[in-house]
């Protein structure tokens, strides 16, 4: 596999850059989690201290990669991506900044970044969300199906052919 960390940017339009994450972001990251945490496994707050050891963990971890989405130049989102044994999973996706919903700035960018890892390793594509997280439509807008449910969660897998048809 190819080590994404050593990307700088991609440019997906002349607004739009994801890149993965560095130490600048760390704080982004905390608030984004923290201010969203009702919508994940873990709820409670995130320290600082947590958050950059969490940080200093994850630079350990081959083929997992947090993407920072910059729109207009400011970061305003995450999306995550890790080799599990035989498939991507895409975890942490998160709009910090509200005034770019609705623009197509994630979706976007989770297109490129699905993209970008089935070039590295044509996988399957997964991610777990909450049942009751409003982001469960969207995934299905992006290409994603309920594949199963556990613990209050719902299993998605990406499909392709999904997408051409929400999309026709």
């Amino acid at each position: 596999m190819s080590d994404v960390r050593n990307l700088q940017e991609i440019r997906i339009d002349e607004e739009l850059i994801i890149r993965t994450a560095d130490r600048n972001d760390i704080e982004y990251l905390r608030l984004w989690k923290n201010a969203y945490r009702a919508f994940f496994h873990h709820k409670e707050l995130i320290s600082r201290e947590q958050q950059k050891s969490w940080f200093d963990n994850y630079q350990t971890r081959e083929d997992d990669y947090i993407f920072i989405v910059c729109y207009q130049g400011a970061p305003v989102g995450c999306i995550g991506i890790r080799f599990l044994a035989d498939h991507w999973d895409i975890y942490n996706v998160i709009l910090g900044d509200k005034r770019c919903a609705k623009k197509g700035i994630m979706s976007k960018s989770l297109a490129r970044i699905i993209e970008y890892a089935s070039n590295v390793n044509l996988a399957e594509i997964s991610l777990e969300v909450l049942s009751e997280n409003l982001a469960v439509d969207w995934y299905a807008k992006n290409g994603f199906r309920k594949v199963d449910s556990i613990d209050g969660a719902y299993i998605m897998k990406y499909d392709p052919y999904n997408l051409k048809q929400e999309n026709t």
